[in-house]
């Protein structure tokens, strides 16, 4: 949007409802559930597992698969944060003959977001159970030179 004195200033806004978190946690393949238990035969209930969960026990005993996917949520109802990013620019234009310099000042992700958009796993149980494995860059600035000729 052009203001006074050839001064030019632009700007963005994106506020997006949070990713379908799929079983691996991010939006690859359409996977069957959206947030599961995996048990395999040395999995154990928590040691603070409140009554009637018996507590250090093994949860499935008699497993004989390798593991077993138990989905805890259904597909399309895990999703990370919502996005909400904000971008400014303001630029101003220069004429020397027939040239057009336009430098720039940006700054990016305004807000300085940290909202995790992918998680490293939604396998309950897990180390890394809705841990975020992506954020958006923290907040930056930029310089920048445009010339028309």
């Amino acid at each position: 949007m052009p203001l006074k004195w050839a001064v030019g200033r632009s700007g963005s806004w994106q506020n997006l409802q949070g990713y379908n978190a799929g079983a691996d946690g991010h939006l690859l393949g359409t996977p069957s559930y959206g947030s599961a238990f995996v048990v395999s035969r040395t999995t154990r209930y928590p040691s603070n597992c409140p009554a009637p969960c018996p507590a250090g026990e093994l949860v499935i005993p008699s497993l004989t698969l390798t593991s077993l996917t138990v989905p805890l949520q259904p597909y399309g109802t895990v999703f990370t944060e919502r996005v909400n990013e904000v971008e400014l620019r303001i630029s101003k234009s220069f004429r020397y003959n027939a040239l057009t310099f336009e430098p720039r000042f940006e700054i990016f992700n305004l807000l300085n977001a940290d909202t995790a958009t992918a998680w490293r796993s939604v396998n309950y149980g897990t180390p890394t159970y809705l841990q975020p494995s992506a954020v958006p860059p923290a907040r930056f600035v930029g310089v920048g030179l445009q010339v028309k000729f």
